[in-house]
């Protein structure tokens, strides 16, 4: 995997991966933001690395939903102080299949 696909996957999640609303729903927005991923990997030319990525999450979608779901578990551990549910370095382990740093 490129650095230029590690950076731009890196900024895309920083910019398009929030905190869910109370009245949304983490299938919708998850397949939702998998699409925008798609296309904003197709347009940068990073389709196949995209593609090589999400191999341990399924799809898209599944990769989308992990980084939802840690963003929610790593946004409740510093509400109430607890120890974070990431790495030092800020990535879950699933960051690590993805070999993002």
């Amino acid at each position: 995997m490129s650095e230029n696909f590690e950076t731009f996957l890196r900024f895309w999640i920083a910019e398009n991966i929030r905190p869910l609303a109370p009245t949304e729903s983490l299938d919708d927005v998850a397949r939702s933001r998998a699409k925008e991923l798609e296309g904003a990997a197709t347009t940068a030319g990073f389709y196949g690395e995209l593609d090589e990525a999400v191999r341990p999450y399924g799809s898209i979608e599944g990769l989308v939903r992990d980084k939802i779901q840690t963003g929610e578990q790593t946004r409740l551990a510093q509400k109430f102080g607890a120890a974070s549910a990431s790495s030092p370095r800020g990535f879950s382990r699933a960051d690590s299949r993805c070999k993002i740093k």
